[in-house]
């Protein structure tokens, strides 16, 4: 993030992010979820290509 303003604004909202987040399963119904619409967002200054992955799969 270049914008000092909106890193400002940003700092004080970030959280810690819990780690069983990424390793607990998850059971949900896809179907409810099939109608919504989706984006995703690329890293791209400085560029992540480890992301490329992640990115293929979404």
């Amino acid at each position: 993030m270049t914008d000092e303003g909106l890193a400002a604004w940003l700092a004080p909202r970030l959280t810690d992010f819990p780690l069983r987040c990424q390793t607990d399963a998850v059971d949900f119904d896809p179907v409810p979820l099939a109608g919504l619409s989706t984006s995703n967002v690329r890293h791209t200054r400085p560029p992540l290509p480890s992301l490329d992955l992640s990115s293929g799969r979404a």
